[in-house]
């Protein structure tokens, strides 16, 4: 999304702004997803099971708790691939909640750096062009209208007062929201668990979050300063 340059000369408003930017949240909606799965494990579901663990900090400690990795590429891991991974069973949830979080993050971000007239412009038009943009898209639906009232229905599930609990990650933040929301397959047959990483250990899904929040929070924050908004 780097967008600085062309946005100062083509932008009008906070509305024209939204549109262009879901364009580069589109890119991101995608990253993250596939950085959901790139780092998820599997294991079917047996009658009577009960909730289980589905956050770790190492691969290790996932396959000794009996989930089946989907990938222990390093190429994989390292730059996850929309693309490649969007045929796993678990990607059109990790798109679905990633497109409800993102829309809900990137909303807030507008509310702190933009005066309040100028915030309500450009998010009516930011979550009305996301649900156009991801209408038909890994389980929405094909009717923008219709998309737009899934997201909205969703974004309360991502409501958190902190982004990452640093002392232990994916634990009572918003990248634990998202997992806990993906965590039972839609026929309730399949668990899948996350590497999420720590502060010792910088492998997991932990990372790349935070890395679209941080491209998030860049470009609205410079573009609201840049057109004094």
């Amino acid at each position: 999304m780097g967008l600085k340059s062309w946005l100062a000369r083509t932008t009008q408003t906070p509305a024209d702004y939204a549109v262009v930017y879901t364009k580069g949240l589109e890119e991101l909606i995608d990253f993250l997803s596939a950085s959901l799965v790139v780092f998820s494990g599997h294991q079917n579901l047996q009658e009577g099971d009960g909730p289980q663990q589905v956050v770790f900090e190492d691969s290790f400690e996932m396959v000794l708790s009996g989930y089946h990795l989907v990938t222990e590429d390093v190429t994989d891991l390292m730059e996850p691939s929309a693309t490649k991974f969007q045929t796993e069973k678990l990607f059109p949830s990790a798109y679905r909640a990633s497109t409800a979080f993102l829309s809900l993050y990137s909303d807030n971000a507008a509310r702190k750096n933009m005066r309040p007239e100028n915030a309500e412009l450009f998010v009516k038009s930011l979550h009305i062009n996301v649900a156009k943009r991801t209408a038909g898209h890994h389980g929405f639906d094909p009717e923008p209208r219709n998309s737009f009232t899934a997201i909205q229905t969703l974004i309360p599930t991502f409501l958190c007062t902190r982004m990452l609990n640093e002392a232990s990650f994916g634990v009572e933040d918003g990248l634990g929201n998202i997992l806990q929301d993906i965590s039972l397959s839609t026929d309730g047959k399949t668990r899948y668990a996350f590497l999420v990483g720590s502060k010792k250990q910088s492998l997991g899904c932990a990372a790349p979050y935070l890395k679209v929040l941080m491209n998030v929070n860049d470009n609205i924050q410079r573009c609201a300063k840049d057109l004094r908004w």
